[in-house]
């Protein structure tokens, strides 16, 4: 596959911290290497009705896992572009978490359905008897009580333990070692830092002028999170978020490259979009413009 076959767009992508990057559209899941400059395509099973396939990525165990319809869930090691196992699981899949202590991967949809990482196995787990029902990822999932209006988190500092969100709906989510950081749908801008082994607020943040916080990451470095945000001004800012209170705006990118589901990549030093822009985000400027720019294979 070369870049003319990529299209405009991705459905979503994934950075990593490698020359790695990951991506959907609406017929495969696709393995970039930037390294040798070749695009790694696996084709979903054609199916006649529309389905956007969903998935997630673990760093620490290395596999993309993905789900498309019609309940096809397929592993894939990131780094040498091989699938490891494919199953079949009945029912609509509406997002995939891999939760990377317990070595599990988490299907939501009307029930949730766990599978071993290893092999696609379903598994037994606390989090078969609760809907899950938003986007997340990184190692924490959040799940909704069948007889409650409640959401509570499972995570990878302690599998199984389940934390109550201030929030009645959530856009994204991230376990880290030291806070579990979250954001809401109905409030903008702002993120609340759990205490991963209490659960009780440990901090929060509010990011100003911002409509919509678009991704997160942790960095291990600073110990604090980062956050891409589309500001009331039409651009694009990240921000440097601490649980300490601490936060700064360390880059602004140009006007006009908006756009939803961007994604950190090189230890949150970079932003990449669907539609193949790059970001530095040390001088704030665009080093690619399309898939066209980047010369693969």
């Amino acid at each position: 596959m070369n870049s003319n076959e990529i299209p405009e767009s991705l459905v979503s992508i994934w950075g990593t911290d490698t020359p790695i990057l990951l991506g959907l559209t609406e017929k495969e899941a696709m393995v970039i290497d930037l390294g040798t400059g070749q695009t790694h395509s696996f084709r979903f099973p054609a199916v006649s009705e529309a389905f956007t396939p969903v998935g997630d990525f673990s760093a620490k165990h290395d596999v993309f896992v993905t789900a498309s319809a019609p309940g096809v869930v397929t592993a894939i090691q990131a780094s040498n572009h091989k699938q490891l196992w494919q199953v079949v699981q009945k029912g609509l899949i509406s997002d995939v978490c891999v939760i990377d202590a317990s070595k599990d991967v988490v299907l939501s949809g009307r029930t949730t359905r766990v599978l071993r990482l290893e092999d696609g196995a379903l598994v037994d787990s606390p989090l078969s008897n609760y809907h899950s029902q938003m986007k997340a990822g990184r190692g924490c999932i959040c799940v909704k009580n069948r007889t409650q209006e409640s959401y509570y988190f499972d995570h990878s500092s302690k599998p199984g333990l389940f934390m109550k969100s201030p929030f009645t709906s959530l856009k994204a989510a991230i376990s880290t070692p030291h806070f579990i950081a979250i954001v809401g749908i109905e409030s903008a801008g702002k993120v609340i830092f759990l205490d991963p082994v209490f659960g009780t607020e440990a901090g929060k943040a509010l990011i100003p002028n911002c409509n919509l916080i678009d991704t997160i990451t942790y960095d291990s470095k600073r110990d604090c999170l980062l956050a891409a945000s589309h500001s009331t001004s039409k651009r694009i800012e990240v921000w440097e978020l601490s649980i300490t209170g601490k936060q700064q705006r360390l880059a602004v990118l140009p006007e006009g490259v908006g756009r939803v589901g961007w994604s950190f990549r090189l230890d949150g030093t970079q932003l990449v979009s669907p539609g193949g822009r790059l970001a530095d985000l040390t001088s704030g400027e665009l080093l690619r413009h399309t898939w066209g720019d980047w010369g693969l294979k």
